[in-house]
């Protein structure tokens, strides 16, 4: 008779009775859809029941070996990222699109480290492994199964806490199996007391497939950090080490003996706050507390390097000399901590102290569990530049009248130029007076003007680099200017008729507006203004009471002054030529609240910026020891204005506006590693970036880059980046992650060096191969094409339809210019280049159709009709205008085709793409879609204006959703995610009343902090994956309305419940503790949120 075993607890059970151990029955399991069955036999000896156990990249079940009638844990190679599977149609994985070069490595690194821990069975304090075997498409292990109590059991038993007496002796065998392990060059890295158990007398150390060879690199599976018993260097890829498994098992320790689970390794970065053993009563001596906080040093090389050397220290009283602490103090009970001065009336979620370790943490989380290599920001949504009157309470100064001599007597002995050449001799030729520009210029190129600029009327002068306008130079505006300008000492004037936009930046008091129209993208800081009444101060004790002097309103900073302790200030503050503002000590910030900071010299303490204005000019060095922070979500109302340089180090955020006419570098080590990460907002950069080994960049705003953008270390892209006359470089040892838009559209140069990695699997990357250029090898597709019979060679022009139909049938004829206004009586497929000039136009026939054929189709002036196909590779521009005869137009993309727009005005309702086809949809008119549907392996990159509709219908299928800018979904909205698709939403969105996203079995909903909203009426739900990750409380998803989970939910942050909120599925949480996870009104409806469980592994 054949033995029935129970899925729970594997004890033989009589037929189908309940267990007589655990009193359950196989019709109280129903595993999730993902799960392999119970009563799964693998390789016809492994039996299979429930799920012990689910992570990223891995499930374990419990099972029974069949032929030893012994009870096992099998693990599974599940990587939740890359495969999908419906257990019930078939057990085999199924990777994601564009994921199984990645999913390949990773198995092959599973068995590899199944194949390395088989070789610790000597070591019984390890759990030991079986078995190792291929089937169903993916690797599992099998592994002996403990049943003991996990130390964190055992501390609840024991009332809270074990005597040092008991538990040093319990553990000690373990630092022997730690050492083996090590020097078989593997690291565990997630010890902690979960990790640990007893069972019958003895430790043992679980969980070993989470370890690793310790010399690999970007490509060994992340784990889960438990927080409080991860080391610094786990937020990182790189430097862990012997030395990472120190902290996890001297955390540990710390937990058992007192009872509390120690600070975050990042919270303590900033301010370490851990309680010291002996203040809580534990019975160590002072060389074994000394020893157990050295384990747990912030910094690796304040730590014990090896296993051996801890326990040197701890169990045989080796004198251990004391290491700093990062962070200012290792504290008592009976601390309070130092905080920093708030502002009047701001929110003491604020407060730098505490804000700033908060975000940091749960930023820091991301890099490791979401497989975020650093910051995850809000992205903005939308295309609109960000308004602001001026810095701080500074208005700008905008006059309505020129005080000069009038134009023509201004310009009366002006030559002329019409190049770059021409304007930089020019301008460099102190014997011409003032210079006139002669037609559009384009410029490429940074200039200085110190003299009369005009740019008549019906001409532009466009900049893609940066202008100073300094003493005695004018752009004299009666045409178009466009380009960022910095006014310093000299004037900009739009005069009537003429237009500025851009970005300015006024150091002095010389915007003119004379009837003409000036951007709103204006940043005022006239340094003389400010600081006119300022209190200068050359010591610490002199600056610590002028900040702390409420009549004083500016202060200048004019000597070398080293600050002992964090220093607020609420007034603008200048550092001069020649000064220099320094911490004594790591961890020192020198906060401003709602005012400008002035670098005119050198700075390098920590810098912390708040309240409703904060505000950054850089005109002399940065190099902060711990950091920048410009901490306002609002960016539209701060700024960091870069003109010197600035050499950034350790953690870095800025949600905010940032203009880089300089120098940015940003570095790390490995026993530090940096992070440079930029919200929501515009960076342009006109100068130069460099991100250094062992340092992550990582942006979910827009980049627009002018200047050089160089990575040796990593770059996580969510957002957009757009290069114009930029380049972007990527040095052996860099990576990038384009999870979001590069755009190469434009003149700009990419260069993936031997050595360096860049990944867009997940993203768009384009660029027009005549204008720009890309080398290197790159993972995924690039979007390319060429514009050369456009750009380089004479087109043939025609101006009438009959002309038009001859060129097409003319082998002749490369490619066509539509010049003229020209009506159509039939459908147009075009099959070679026809581009519409601006100013030009087609109507086509209403109802039919145009059919671009393999070929490309620029409509730069105006198009009506109600449908595009394009189909065999073909490519389809839209910068001007294209209309439909009806309420809206139709547009196609078939056989890998693809289509790329600006923002412009395009009324389609409706967006078809299949087959491996891709478009960027950036309308002002987004408010017309009806229809997107998605299929095989396409791309869908949503830019424009907000995305408001009551009757939107999404389906994808097997495809990506690229979100960047918000939505508003309501009425009858509906966006449906079937088998392998991604919805990736950067830019906010808000289902309104009736709105609903229904997300499938296999694929996946992935929220980077872009808030999501639920309204009442409105309704999500879960058969696959939902992950809403983040960095602010302030873009934390909100559910008003309802929401369902019935598979897998990830949460980085706490979700606001008002409405409705049904789980049968499973929620993971980073936040620590779990209930937090959740923020629960009166009157709300939920259920099935009582057991919360830890952020997975991989």
């Amino acid at each position: 008779m054949e033995t029935s075993y129970c899925p729970y607890c594997m004890t033989p059970v009589p037929g189908d009775g309940a267990c007589p151990v655990c009193g359950l029955t196989s019709g109280n399991y129903t595993p999730l859809p993902h799960h392999i069955p119970p009563g799964t036999v693998l390789m016809d000896r492994y039996l299979v029941g429930r799920v012990l156990g689910e992570g990223g990249f891995g499930i374990t079940y419990i099972g029974c070996d069949l032929r030893l009638e012994l009870k096992v844990a099998i693990k599974e190679y599940f990587p939740t990222n890359w495969v999908s599977r419906h257990s019930e149609t078939s057990l085999s994985v199924n990777c994601y699109a564009g994921a199984g070069s990645s999913y390949e490595k990773g198995k092959s690194r599973f068995l590899y480290e199944a194949r390395t821990m088989a070789k610790m069975d000597k070591q019984p304090e390890i759990v030991s492994v079986r078995d190792f075997f291929e089937a169903n498409g993916t690797v599992y292990i099998v592994m002996e199964y403990v049943d003991g109590t996990t130390f964190k059991e055992l501390v609840a038993q024991r009332g809270g806490r074990i005597p040092a007496g008991e538990l040093l002796p319990m553990i000690e065998p373990l630092f022997s199996a730690l050492s083996a392990v090590h020097a078989a060059g593997l690291i565990h890295r997630d010890i902690s007391p979960d990790n640990l158990m007893l069972e019958h007398g003895s430790v043992r150390l679980l969980d070993f497939g989470c370890a690793r060879e310790s010399t690999e690199g970007s490509e060994t599976m992340t784990i889960t950090l438990k927080h409080g018993y991860a080391p610094i260097e786990q937020y990182q890829h790189k430097g862990q080490g012997a030395w990472t498994d120190v902290y996890g098992l001297s955390a540990t320790i710390y937990y058992c003996l007192t009872g509390k689970t120690p600070p975050q390794a990042l919270d303590r970065l900033m301010d370490d706050e851990i309680i010291l053993p002996r203040r809580l009563g534990v019975d160590l001596t002072e060389k074994q507390e000394r020893a157990l906080l050295r384990g747990m040093g912030i910094k690796q090389h304040h730590r014990f390097r090896t296993v051996e050397e801890l326990h040197a220290a701890l169990y045989e009283g080796v004198d251990d000399p004391e290491q700093p602490a990062r962070g200012g103090r290792m504290k008592d009970n009976s601390d309070t901590p130092t905080e920093i001065p708030e502002r009047a009336g701001t929110d003491a979620s604020q407060r730098a102290g505490v804000r700033r370790r908060t975000v940091l943490g749960v930023v820091m989380s991301l890099i490791a569990v979401a497989g975020i290599l650093g910051l995850i920001f809000l992205p903005r949504g939308g295309e609109e530049k960000p308004v602001t009157s001026g810095a701080g309470s500074i208005t700008a100064d905008i006059s309505e009248e020129w005080a000069g001599p009038e134009r023509d007597e201004l310009f009366a002995n002006a030559r002329s130029a019409a190049d770059e050449e021409t304007l930089a001799a020019l301008l460099a030729d102190d014997s011409v007076e003032a210079v006139s520009l002669s037609g559009d210029f384009h410029a490429g190129r940074p200039y200085t003007i110190n003299k009369p600029l005009l740019v008549p009327e019906e001409t532009s002068a466009v900049f893609t680099c940066a202008v100073e306008l300094t003493e005695g130079g004018v752009i004299w505006a009666s045409g178009r200017v466009d380009g960022s300008v910095v006014v310093n000492g000299g004037t900009l004037v739009a005069d009537e008729g003429g237009e500025v936009y851009g970005s300015l930046v006024l150091l002095s008091s010389g915007l003119v507006q004379q009837g003409g129209s000036v951007s709103e993208d204006i940043y005022a800081l006239p340094i003389e203004e400010l600081f006119a009444g300022a209190v200068s101060v050359s010591s610490e004790d002199d600056l610590r009471s002028a900040c702390e002097n409420s009549g004083v309103s500016a202060i200048r900073i004019e000597g070398d002054i080293a600050i002992s302790e964090s220093i607020t200030s609420n007034v603008p503050v200048l550092v001069t030529e020649g000064a220099r503002l320094a911490p004594q000590t790591d961890g020192l910030e020198f906060c401003v609240n709602g005012a400008p900071l002035v670098n005119d010299g050198t700075v390098e303490c920590s810098l912390w910026f708040g309240g409703e204005y904060p505000v950054l000019l850089n005109r002399g060095k940065l190099s902060p020891a711990d950091g920048i922070w410009i901490e306002r979500l609002d960016s539209s109302n701060s700024v960091f204005i870069n003109l010197g340089s600035a050499e950034l180090s350790a953690y870095n955020a800025m949600w905010c506006r940032l203009l880089n006419f300089g120098s940015i570098t940003a570095s790390g080590s490995a026993d530090e590693p940096g992070a440079l990460g930029f919200g929501s907002g515009d960076f342009s950069n006109y100068g130069s970036v460099s991100v250094g080994e062992n340092c992550v960049l990582v942006s979910g705003g827009f980049i627009d880059n002018h200047g050089e953008l160089t990575i040796g270390g990593a770059f996580e892209n969510y957002g957009a980046v757009s290069s114009v006359f930029g380049s972007i470089e990527l040095l052996s040892g860099g990576s990038v992650e384009n999870r979001g838009l590069i755009d190469m559209y434009d003149v700009s140069t990419l260069t993936v060096n031997e050595g360096a990695r860049l990944n867009t699997l997940e993203g768009v990357l384009l660029y027009r191969s005549n204008c720009s250029q890309i080398s290197g090898e790159i993972d995924g597709r690039v979007w390319e094409v060429s514009f050369e019979l456009i750009d380089d060679v004479p087109m043939h022009s025609v101006s009438t339809e009959a002309e038009l139909l001859d060129a097409l049938a003319d082998d002749s004829i490369r490619s066509i210019m539509i010049n003229g206004e020209l009506t159509l009586t039939q459908p147009l497929t075009v099959t070679k280049p026809v581009y519409i000039i601006y100013d030009s136009s087609i109507v086509i026939p209403e109802g039919e159709t145009v059919t671009v054929d393999g070929s490309i189709f620029v409509v730069n002036g105006r198009l009506t009709c109600d449908a595009i196909d394009v189909a065999n590779g073909g490519m389809l521009e839209v910068i001007g205008e294209w209309k439909a005869h009806g309420d809206g137009a139709a547009l196609k993309l078939t056989g890998g085709s693809w289509a790329y727009s600006r923002m412009c005005a395009m009324s389609v309702s409706e967006l078809t793409l299949s087959e491996n086809s891709m478009a960027v949809y950036a309308s002002a008119e987004m408010t017309i879609l009806r229809d997107i549907e998605l299929s095989g392996g396409s791309f869908l990159v949503l830019r424009g204006e907000t995305l408001a509709s009551d009757s939107l219908n999404a389906e994808i299928s097997d495809s990506t959703l690229i979100q960047l800018c918000s939505a508003e979904l309501g009425g009858s909205s509906s966006v449906v995610l079937s088998r392998t698709s991604l919805y990736s939403q950067s830019g906010q969105l808000q289902l309104l009343n009736g709105g609903s996203v229904n997300i499938q079995s296999g694929a996946r909903y992935v929220s980077f902090g872009g808030r999501l909203v639920l309204e009442p009426g409105s309704m999500l739900r879960n058969g696959g994956s939902f992950s809403a990750l983040g960095f602010s409380d302030a873009c934390r998803p909100a559910v008003n309305g309802s929401l369902e989970n019935r598979s897998s939910m990830f949460l980085t942050l706490p979700m606001e419940i008002s409405g409705t909120f049904t789980n049968k599925g499973r929620i993971y949480s980073s936040i620590v503790p779990a209930e937090g996870s959740f923020s629960i009104s009166d009157g709300a409806v939920v259920e099935g949120i009582d057991n919360i469980e830890p952020w997975p592994e991989g």
